[in-house]
């Protein structure tokens, strides 16, 4: 069954998902976009959105192995977000999500500094 399209947040609940159960939520609604996830070997990554925005964000990007056999990036597509207190996911949509989310994340007034936009 493929998890919940939604598109809008609700407001926060006290009690909300730990990271590993938004990513398995993640990656079920990741393979319900493609029937290649097991071939082209998916990854998913955590987005920095949860440090800034209260969201999980999940990078997922197919691999291949290169000539020696290496495990390499194929490409990417828009991160995957969970909602925290439905477990609801989407895509993000589109370029002007995509800069809202990095503008807000870049100038965040985290601890450590602005939030890169990498996966860990």
């Amino acid at each position: 069954m493929r998890p919940e399209y939604d598109t809008e947040w609700s407001a926060m609940k006290e009690e909300s998902l730990e990271e590993g159960e938004a990513r398995r939520l993640a990656e079920d609604f990741g393979r319900g976009l493609t029937d290649r996830w097991d071939e082209w070997a998916f990854e998913l990554g955590l987005w920095t959105t949860p440090v800034v925005t209260g969201r999980f964000g999940f990078t997922w990007r197919p691999t291949a192995r290169d000539e020696g056999g290496r495990q390499i990036r194929v490409g990417g597509n828009w991160p995957l977000l969970v909602a925290p207190d439905t477990g609801a996911c989407r895509l993000v949509k589109g370029a002007n999500e995509f800069a809202a989310l990095k503008q807000h994340i870049a100038g965040s007034q985290h601890p450590l500094g602005p939030v890169p936009l990498t996966s860990r």
